[in-house]
């Protein structure tokens, strides 16, 4: 009946350990760091900057 009691918490602390290790993988970010990437000129007029994004519109559906 002790030896079953045993295997009892080693599987609770395996599930707690697995647990603390999921938690520090989703802590860390596995994406890239973003960019503030400026492709359009800063004296763009306002007519041509909302023909490029009524474009964009179109094109994304």
């Amino acid at each position: 009946m002790l030896k079953i009691k045993a295997n009892k918490n080693k599987g609770g602390v395996l599930v707690i350990i697995g647990a603390l290790f999921i938690g520090v993988l989703m802590s860390f970010s596995f994406t890239q760091p973003k960019h503030n990437f400026k492709v359009l000129p800063q004296d763009i007029t306002r007519d041509s900057l909302m023909g490029i994004m009524h474009g964009f519109n179109k094109a994304l559906g």
